[in-house]
């Protein structure tokens, strides 16, 4: 770990310019430019958990000695290579700069226990669980949201923490740490997010959005959710990453029928807008089989035209899944060729590499 992080005072100095930086409101000193010039070795290492934990345990701690929300990463711009989950200190709400929205995306968590009921080896969560999330402090979920939009709406947020290209609030979205339509208490946040949503009379340029597995869509609370979310307005993206049974367990870790693919994906369209999301990538090496990139294929063509079109995108972050190791992204000219593949059957494409 000295190796990694330079030395054994590097915690040391990462805390005291954190509590520098959390004084300088409360004395109005001007230490808040303060910069954590040794920071920039933390990305891709292993150490970088826990270094963060750290710095947000003394600035929690700070902050509630001192009666102030500090904003503890005004250091480091969001970026969409970190969706880190606790990038306002906040339990519900996280924002992101999102490659494929083209902005701030201000995420909504609801499986803070980091359980899902999909395992896909690409996922980004560490520690992750089977399973579904536990209740929903709805009051607390509504607090956090109405404070982070009022910095964003009437605030300097983006100033601070995006850069210039990314400073624009392009949606909400329900996504996290696992599947947000496991949560038995996911209608209920559809709902104070809508209340929320109106409060600040956000315009139809920021969408509500839900990045979804579907797998859900049989449950009539979920399926009165998407609705409810289709009528915000806003819209669905639905994971489909193959479309064969023995493709779907490789990449995503269950088992499902294609036909309840197909069925589930075409409910979805006729409750919400909807886009198909794809994660495109290579496996030891190798993109999909011509089996499974026809099997895909066929089914795009099925289901395609009732839905808005794929997004389409390769590896942005690193998996923190046991295959991690296996992956990484196409050439572009295959990732090209298969998008051109999919557009060739009518449907909209999206492309990000």
């Amino acid at each position: 770990m000295q190796d990694d992080v330079a030395g054994e005072g590097y915690l040391d100095r990462i805390a005291m310019a954190v509590q520098m930086t959390a004084l300088a409101p409360v004395v109005g000193d001007s230490v808040t430019g303060v910069k954590l010039e040794a920071t920039g070795d933390l990305h891709g290492s292993p150490c970088k958990a826990v270094v963060r934990n750290y710095i947000i345990a003394d600035f929690r701690s700070l902050a509630a000695v001192f009666g102030q929300r500090v904003a503890w990463r005004e250091w480091e711009m969001l970026n969409v290579s970190d969706h880190s989950r606790d990038s306002a200190g906040l339990k519900y709400i996280y924002p992101v700069v999102s490659r494929r929205a083209g902005g701030v995306s201000l995420g909504i968590n609801l499986n803070v226990n980091n359980a899902c009921n999909w395992r896909c080896v690409y996922c980004q969560v560490p520690g992750l669980t089977r399973g579904g999330p536990p209740p929903v402090d709805l009051g607390l979920l509504e607090s956090e949201l109405r404070e982070l939009l009022a910095d964003i709406v009437s605030g300097d947020f983006l100033a601070r923490n995006a850069s210039p290209e990314a400073r624009r609030l392009v949606d909400l979205a329900f996504s996290g740490n696992g599947e947000p339509t496991s949560s038995a208490d996911f209608l209920a946040a559809v709902e104070s997010v809508g209340r929320v949503m109106s409060a600040f009379a956000l315009p139809e340029s920021v969408p509500l959005r839900l990045i979804t597995n579907g797998s859900l869509l049989h449950r009539p609370a979920v399926r009165k959710a998407v609705a409810r979310i289709g009528s915000q307005p806003g819209e669905i993206w639905f994971k489909l990453d193959a479309a064969t049974e023995s493709g779907i367990a490789a990449i995503n870790g269950i088992r499902m029928s294609i036909d309840k693919v197909r069925e589930s994906i075409l409910a979805c369209a006729e409750l919400a807008p909807t886009w198909i999301q794809t994660c495109y990538f290579a496996l030891d090496g190798k993109e999909s089989s011509r089996a499974d990139q026809a099997a895909y294929l066929e089914l795009v063509a099925t289901v395609g035209k009732k839905t808005k079109g794929v997004l389409l995108y390769g590896l942005a972050r690193p998996s923190m899944q046991p295959e991690a190791g296996r992956l990484s992204n196409v050439a572009r000219d295959q990732f090209h060729q298969f998008a051109d593949r999919i557009a060739a059957l009518g449907v909209r494409v999206v492309a990000n590499p």
